[in-house]
């Protein structure tokens, strides 16, 4: 981990929570919109935390043909992009406010492994789901694994959103404490 030494990771981290907040609040609103505009709603079957294979061509169905083309293109483009925008954000916010705060215990970064794993179960997930698509009507096998990959992404995430907040709140602290010697 010697490039997080560099004088270049805060440059870095501020254009990753730039290019996060950017692709969330803009490029995934958008597709999301174009969504609702062809099957009546912006739901997508991974932002539920427990999918089930009858869930997931359940939701298909519904989507209809149309819906269906536009989930393969948000798969392909805007979600295929989302967990590398937000993954690097996660994982240099966690490295870099741990290393500031916490100095003297470099085995804490281990812990930035952790949204980097949420990413790629992010990533088999979406890839999953186009492999579902391009089949359906068919069901195939591999259906029963999206809501595995759905569940360890969340699993994954959600903690790591946390671990980002508190490693945040521990470095404005100990920050302080060593401000006021």
């Amino acid at each position: 981990m010697r490039f997080l030494d560099s004088k270049y990771i805060k440059p870095i981290l501020l254009f990753s929570f730039a290019f996060t907040l950017v692709w969330s609040g803009w490029f995934m609103r958008r597709a999301l919109d174009r969504l609702s505009k062809v099957t009546g709603s912006s739901e997508m079957v991974d932002t539920q935390p427990t999918s089930t294979p009858g869930k997931v061509y359940d939701y298909l169905d519904r989507c209809g043909e149309e819906g269906r083309d536009v989930l393969v293109s948000i798969y392909r483009f805007e979600d295929f992009i989302f967990p590398f925008a937000y993954g690097p954000f996660f994982f240099l916010g966690i490295v870099w406010f741990l290393r500031k705060g916490f100095p003297n215990r470099k085995y804490l970064l281990w812990l930035a492994v952790v949204p980097l794993l949420g990413v790629c179960f992010d990533y088999a997930e979406n890839f999953s789901m186009i492999r579902i698509i391009g089949s359906f009507p068919e069901k195939i096998t591999s259906a029963s694994m999206v809501g595995v990959y759905t569940l360890l992404k969340w699993i994954l995430l959600v903690p790591s959103t946390l671990l980002l907040g508190i490693s945040f709140l521990l470095f404005l602290r100990n920050r302080n404490k060593h401000s006021k010697r």
